[in-house]
């Protein structure tokens, strides 16, 4: 890795190497599976799942544009899938228990995430319980928003005075350290989801002692080249 030529390289290797210890080495662990929140998934979008993972695990070993594409083709086909299945369980559920009000939506309510605790962001539509009176409130005041901000503009004043003479501010960035990329590990969240790459925040920690000197020499290396690493662009 640290013969690398590029940033990018430095840290495709990495990743990979992360990746091969953390599959040959870590154990399985056994989980208790949750009741089904997604009825409508079939054993062939299982199967475009696995080949999602697969084609994404290929471009995490060869980022190229060939694999690249080859991944974002397989989560469309994942995605459309995805879409047409809940419409065909919406459009069964609806014709099963049409004359079943309380299971209806006891099955429907899977799809859309609780909204018991939200709340208006307008307070003003508070304490009025006519629809109408509501729907005129929120009619007046986005209505009337364009022309409270114009009132807020100073129109008689020129552009040219806001335009200064501007000379940029010359600065310079310096390398980081093991403390500093010690700290900013600690701060992680264990809780938070992985990366992209399934690198977890508890295996960074874990591992802190043995990742940091990597870190330290990819993120010396990015600030050096002044190139942020395009694999850490994916989310």
């Amino acid at each position: 890795m640290y013969s690398a030529r590029t940033v990018d390289e430095a840290v495709n290797y990495f990743n990979f190497v992360m990746m091969e210890i953390i599959n040959d080495l870590l154990p399985f662990k056994r989980i208790r599976m949750r009741i089904n929140s997604a009825p409508w998934i079939t054993n062939e979008y299982l199967s475009l799942i696995d080949n999602r993972e697969y084609k994404a695990g290929q471009y995490r070993k060869c980022p190229c544009e060939h694999h690249l594409l080859e991944k974002k083709e397989a989560q469309r086909i994942l995605q459309r899938m995805k879409n047409q299945l809940k419409q065909n369980y919406i459009a069964e559920t609806l014709k099963r228990y049409k004359n079943d009000s309380k299971k209806l939506w006891r099955n429907l309510r899977t799809f859309w995430p609780s909204t018991k605790n939200k709340s208006s962001n307008i307070k003003s539509i508070q304490g009025h319980s006519d629809n109408f009176t509501k729907a005129n409130i929120l009619n007046d005041h986005f209505s009337k928003m364009g022309s409270r901000v114009l009132d807020d503009i100073a129109t008689d004043v020129s552009i040219d005075d806001y335009q200064p003479d501007y000379n940029p501010p010359v600065f310079y960035i310096n390398g980081t350290d093991d403390e500093t990329i010690i700290n900013c590990i600690n701060q992680l969240s264990s809780s938070k989801s992985c990366g992209f790459y399934g690198l977890t925040s508890f295996l960074v920690k874990t591992y802190q002692n043995e990742i940091t000197p990597i870190l330290l020499y990819i993120f010396n290396e990015s600030i050096r080249t002044k190139t942020f690493p395009a694999l850490w662009k994916s989310g």
